[in-house]
């Protein structure tokens, strides 16, 4: 028993330390990918400004682009920092920072420029870097925003010398919950500390946290490992394992040829932010003792402590090496879960082995009682082979005489001594088949989902440094030379193909990381404001041209009373019906697409029916699953197979469904239901400009003549309603001819012109404008939903001053008419007095009891919440309108305070 008990802890204990040590090794492997893809988009913009020309004008309209290139939002910011008098002769420091607002924009800083940057700890150690190498800063708190950050730092070359570095921030915050959840599956607590030992995450983030007041006003930073010790002493343990495996790594290093003890004393001397330690810590990073390691497990270091300081008992700690970082991850798990599973086995068996023992002694003294020694000796021999060696029943080797044959007492026994020896054989062999086969299978799924993971892991992090980097640098420069002058006809259709192929595969590459994204619950839908009618029409002039080259119809049909405008994802839901018209499209060889929007129980159904090949049954069960294609090798188009699941996704996050029907050799019919939110807000936010909302025009003795020519109702409306408020006179055509007469009676200062129409095109008309002695320095734009660069220098051969891609986008528009007209706008000026001109009478408030909910909300700055809360009043009654639009309008443009001010008025 001593030993059963001994030797069952020692296998529990081995099983629990590897399921730890995978959780550890996984939770390296997930927070690997995250810090490859950054240090990646660090690279590209290295690569980036190595390139381009040093001018303000090309660096502060090329970077943010490339800083903001996905919208994350955990990217805090980024920036350019020269060596001394590298972007300009006469300047010693010019750098150029953005970093990302409340609103998720980014904005330009130069504050540095002032106060220098050359000294800063995360600048120094650039020159010793290797080319395309990320250097991770230590953890710090922004002492704007309040939240942990790290820099990722790389070094720029120019003509091979050193000319400056450039960094991207990342925000550390969703590092707490990360850690959070990781702790569910070692009944402990987990925390992440950076190179120096400073924390980055804890259980309760406050008892690490630090803040300081002076004269300056309030910072916070996180305490290090050592500073803990002096709060609580019983940490020191684990503080200590820490310190011994940085002097442990700095040992290694030190082994190393590429560890220089001058380079030390150089960072020392070069930064006033690093003392001798961390100049040491650093140059361990530059020798990167351990980036050669190609062991499973990142395991620096496990170890036992009698009474952790959390968990109030015996414990066992598990030490992770992050790779590139040298960050470490903690896992503290308590002794009593490892030896509380291994008594509960060990008490198991000893029970078991009891029954046992005491079923033989009472056949024994069953047997004395009748004083039969034979029969005793057999059963009580039987009863000692099966105790002995439980292993022959189950093998067959159990043979054993008993007296079977007796009609007494005795034969009864032996009789019934035999069946259980039968019945435990069954039983023996049943158990150990469902063993077999519950261990094979667990042993094939674990090792499918260790081969799955691995492969994500592997592959999201090659694919976010192989092919988006240089794919970035790739569509970035074939921009540029679209918009150069310096090519000829065959350069440009080169560019193009270049610039079509690379949009290509980035699509591919976008659909894998929008799954992963889903796969990670990291989507997210961003509400906008837009034309509807433009919108619908915009994707079907898109996808027409598709149709056109297979010689197929594409037809449009739409319901007459769409709404105007709505409020959305408009990207999303773009994206959504431009994949199902381009699938039906692209299974359909012959006949028509149909593309039609009506209005539903639900709100508005979308939907697209084609003549194409159809779908078996046995492809609509698995249509919407990752890397599927419809039919056979043979018959499968390219793509990722990743774009219907992807839409399904987008449209559950919609609350909705897609559905399909579909029959071989017949078509296929694709449909989901949206409950749209109509908006009244699409023209003015179409208005809205950097300096704020356009109004009018400024110093105009008359009104300007604007001429909108579009054989399409809703593309002219759309011209239209934006500028028809600001104090233009529009006129409009249905075609080319129409245009053309109507142009001599109402003698416009600017056309806008649709290139393909009935009866006379764009192109005709606009040589028709040229040729005319009053008409021909008339400014045109052409306006057309293809971007090809062939249509464009086509429009501008023809006499076109200037193309207008569609959608049209107000901005583009208005600052087109601004370029070529010489206006000069009037904006709406957003000032405290103008908001109190709000009649205050108007504003009827809610009660006490909504007001205070209200109140509560805007004191924690949940806008989602207040907007909820106020729509659900609105709809009560009407009286509450003015209300209502009052707390909308502030809470879209985040004015918690004001909000809160209002509240305050109406409580009592």
């Amino acid at each position: 028993m001593f030993t059963i008990n001994r030797e069952g802890k020692k296998l529990v204990f081995r099983e629990s330390s590897r399921l730890i040590q995978q959780t550890g090794d996984s939770a390296v492997s997930d927070l690997t990918v995250r810090t490859q893809e950054v240090a990646a988009l660090t690279r590209t913009l290295g690569l980036t400004v190595e390139q381009l020309s040093k001018s303000e004008t090309i660096f502060r309209s090329v970077i943010p682009a490339i800083i903001d290139f996905q919208g994350d939002m955990d990217i805090a910011g980024g920036g350019v920092w020269p060596e001394p008098y590298r972007f300009a002769p006469d300047v010693e420091k010019r750098s150029f920072f953005w970093g990302r607002e409340q609103d998720g924009t980014l904005k330009y800083y130069d504050d540095y420029n002032e106060s220098g940057y050359h000294d800063q700890d995360w600048y120094v150690i650039a020159p010793y870097l290797e080319p395309g190498k990320c250097f991770w800063s230590r953890s710090y708190v922004d002492p704007f925003s309040q939240q942990p950050m790290v820099t990722c730092t790389v070094a720029t070359q120019e003509n091979g010398e050193f000319s400056g570095v450039v960094t991207i921030d990342l925000r550390l915050e969703g590092l707490q919950s990360f850690t959070t959840a990781l702790q569910k599956k070692t009944q402990g607590y987990i925390f992440i500390v950076d190179r120096d030992n400073k924390f980055i995450s804890f259980p309760d983030i406050d008892l690490v946290r630090r803040i300081h007041k002076d004269s300056n006003g309030t910072t916070t930073d996180f305490l290090f490992a050592s500073e803990l010790v002096k709060v609580h002493s019983e940490f020191a343990p684990i503080a200590e394992a820490l310190e011994k495996i940085n002097q442990e790594i700095l040992e290694q290093a030190q082994q190393m040829p590429n560890y220089k003890l001058e380079t030390v004393a150089e960072l020392e001397q070069r930064s006033y932010q690093i003392n001798s330690k961390q100049a040491q810590l650093m140059s361990v990073i530059l020798a990167d003792p351990l980036g050669g390691e190609t062991d499973s497990t990142r395991l620096l270091k496990q170890l036992e402590i009698d009474d952790d300081w959390l968990l109030k008992e015996k414990s066992i700690v598990d030490i992770f090496h992050i790779p590139n970082t040298y960050w470490k991850l903690v896992i503290v798990k308590p002794f009593s879960e490892n030896i509380a599973v291994a008594t509960a086995i060990s008490q198991f068996l000893i029970n078991r082995t009891i029954f046992i023992v005491v079923i033989g002694a009472l056949l024994i003294l069953a047997v004395v009682k009748f004083r039969l020694l034979e029969p005793i000796q057999n059963l009580s021999k039987a009863a000692k082979n099966i105790e002995d060696n439980p292993n022959q029943i189950a093998d067959s080797q159990w043979q054993q005489e008993l007296p079977t044959k007796r009609q007494d007492e005795i034969g009864e026994l032996g009789r019934a001594f035999i069946s259980m020896a039968e019945q435990l054989k069954e039983s023996w062999e049943t158990l150990e088949q469902r063993v077999e086969e519950r261990t094979a299978e667990l042993a094939r799924s674990n090792q499918k989902l260790e081969i799955a993971n691995r492969a994500k892991t592997e592959f999201l992090a090659n694919m976010s440094h192989e092919l988006r980097t240089p794919l970035n640098g790739i569509l970035g420069y074939a921009q540029i030379l679209q918009r150069s002058h310096i090519l000829d006809e065959n350069g440009s259709k080169s560019v193009e193909i270049i610039y079509q192929c690379g949009s290509h595969l980035l699509t591919l590459i976008n659909d894998v990381l929008d799954m992963s994204k889903i796969e990670a619950n990291k989507m997210e839908l961003l509400p906008t404001d837009f034309y509807f009618p433009a919108f619908m029409q915009g994707i079907v002039e898109m996808c027409r041209f598709k149709a056109k080259q297979k010689n197929i119809a594409l037809v449009y049909q739409c319901d007459a009373e769409l709404p105007e405008g709505v409020r959305t994802d408009e990207k999303r839901l773009r994206q959504v019906l431009i994949n199902l018209l381009s699938n039906a499209i692209k299974f359909t060889n012959d006949g028509t697409v149909t593309f039609t929007v009506s209005r539903s129980e639900t709100g508005f159904r979308f939907e697209v029916r084609d003549t194409g090949m159809g779908i078996t049954r046995e492809h609509l069960e698995t249509i919407f699953l990752p890397f599927e294609q419809v039919g056979d090798t043979t018959n499968q188009s390219e793509g990722t197979g990743l774009g219907l699941a992807i839409s399904q996704e987008i449209v559950q996050m919609m609350n909705s469904q897609i559905y399909v029907e579909s029959q071989v050799g017949i078509g296929s019919v694709f449909w989901f239901d949206l409950s749209l939110e109509y908006s009244l807000e699409w023209v003015k936010s179409a208005q809205s400009s950097i300096k704020g909302v356009i109004k009018g025009i400024k110093d105009q003795p008359r009104k300007i003549k604007i001429l909108a020519v579009d054989d399409k109702w809703e593309n002219r409306s759309v011209i239209v309603n934006l500028l028809q408020p600001l104090g233009f006179e529009l006129e409009e055509a249905r075609n080319g001819q129409e245009g053309w007469e109507k142009a001599r009676v109402f003698l416009p200062d600017l056309v806008i012109t649709d290139l393909i129409m009935p009866v006379m095109d764009g192109f005709e008309m606009i040589r028709w404008f040229r040729e005319s002695e009053v008409l021909s320095n008339v400014p045109i734009l052409v306006s057309s939903a293809s971007v090809f660069e062939y249509d464009q220098y086509r429009s501008f051969e023809a006499g076109g001053n200037d193309f207008l891609p569609k959608p049209v986008e107000a901005r583009e528009l208005l600052n087109k008419l601004q370029q070529h007209l010489g206006l000069e706008w009037v904006y709406e000026e957003e000032t405290v007095s103008e908001e109190k001109e709000v009649d205050e009478m108007e504003i009827i408030p809610p009660g006490s009891e909504v007001l205070d909910t209200l109140y509560e909300l805007a004191m924690k700055g949940n806008f989602k919440g207040i907007v909820k809360q106020v729509q659900i009043l609105e709809k009560v009654n009407d009286k509450y309108v003015p209300f209502v639009q009052q707390i909308k309008k502030l809470s879209r443009e985040f004015h918690d305070q004001q909000i809160i001010e209002l509240i305050e008025r109406f409580r009592v």
